[in-house]
């Protein structure tokens, strides 16, 4: 029977678009062919990028301020303590000052009035004697001058007149400047200082202020949807290559946590598969804490860097371990 002209739909049979004709029996089921080998495992895809954490929600807005409490009471303000009863010394007495010029002498007072009482008068001496004048000649031409005579005794003197009353005191005179103010005495030593007077109670403590309200939580945003990129074509065959390299820690310090990094030979652009550590002196190390690779551009722009970083059991310097890893070009 022709296949073009027939066509088998199970449950039905064999049809055919010719005049009829009848269909033979349905022959047995084949057998069931063996099991294919299981398939190479594929090569383990890259890292994620590490999680950022700046992608986080809206912050809420922040809830509003609570009120503010009442300012507690003032406490009673202690005692004043005891007043010293020890007088600090006396300071040194200051030079004294210069004496200041005298005053000027033309200032003097008006002279006071002439007295008008007028003293007793004095005792009269006694008369000359009348013979001892001569008789008077004819004047003849003038002759010397004879010897002055002997002065009389003086008589005795009168009993002093009342004093008359003082006079008017004249105006003052003008003063004179200040003599230079003396140097100031050094301050006297501090008395002792007096007692600390008792603590005053305490005042009652303030209401507390009311809490204000809890903020509202922020708004989630929407998930984007999802991508829908078209499936790029399948690349070349990939080569696994197995690398080894040694890292070196400058220094172990027993119970502290110490790190190891190095270039790697794989390149940022290749995919890059860790898979051990190796030392011969793990007597050092309790334990691995971390062990990562990274593209830490300040060790290496081009290949990616491995980190390995230990927690030391006893002090030691330069312990190198050898790392292997595999990189896929």
């Amino acid at each position: 029977m022709s296949s073009v002209l027939s066509r088998y739909t199970p449950g039905v049979g064999v049809t055919t678009c010719a005049p009829n004709v009848c269909a033979g029996p349905m022959g047995p089921m084949g057998v069931m062919g063996p099991i294919g080998s299981q398939g190479f495992q594929g090569v383990q895809g890259y890292q994620g990028v590490a999680g950022s954490t700046t992608n986080r929600g809206f912050q809420g807005p922040t809830g509003a301020t609570g009120v503010t409490g009442a300012t507690g009471v003032t406490g009673v303000t202690g005692s004043t303590g005891p007043t010293s009863s020890v007088t600090g010394p006396t300071g040194s007495q200051g030079f004294q000052g210069s004496q200041g010029p005298a005053g000027i002498a033309t200032n003097t007072g008006a002279r006071g009035p002439v007295s008008t009482v007028t003293g007793p008068q004095g005792y009269t001496g006694p008369a000359g004697s009348a013979s001892l004048t001569g008789p008077t000649g004819v004047t003849g031409a003038r002759g010397y001058t004879g010897a002055t005579g002997y002065q009389g005794v003086q008589g005795v003197q009168g009993v002093q007149g009342v004093q008359g009353s003082t006079g008017v005191t004249g105006p003052t005179g003008v003063t004179g400047p200040t003599g230079l103010r003396g140097y100031q005495g050094s301050p006297g030593y501090d008395g002792p200082v007096g007692a600390i007077g008792a603590i005053g109670p305490t005042g009652p403590t303030g209401s507390t202020g009311v809490t204000g309200p809890t903020g509202y939580q922020g708004l989630r945003g929407y998930q984007g949807p999802t991508g829908q990129g078209v499936t790029g074509p399948v690349g070349p065959p990939s080569t696994i290559t197995y690398y080894s390299t040694p890292l070196t820690f400058s220094s172990i310090t027993a119970g502290a946590v110490a790190t190891a990094a190095s270039e790697s030979s794989v390149p940022l652009n290749s995919p890059i598969m860790l898979t051990s550590y190796v030392t011969g002196s793990s007597s050092y190390i309790s334990g691995i804490t971390s062990f990562f690779t990274s593209n830490d551009l300040c060790n290496s722009t081009s290949n990616w860097t491995i980190y390995l970083r230990v927690l030391g059991a006893s002090n030691t310097t330069n312990l190198v371990y050898n790392v292997g890893y595999y990189g896929l070009s």
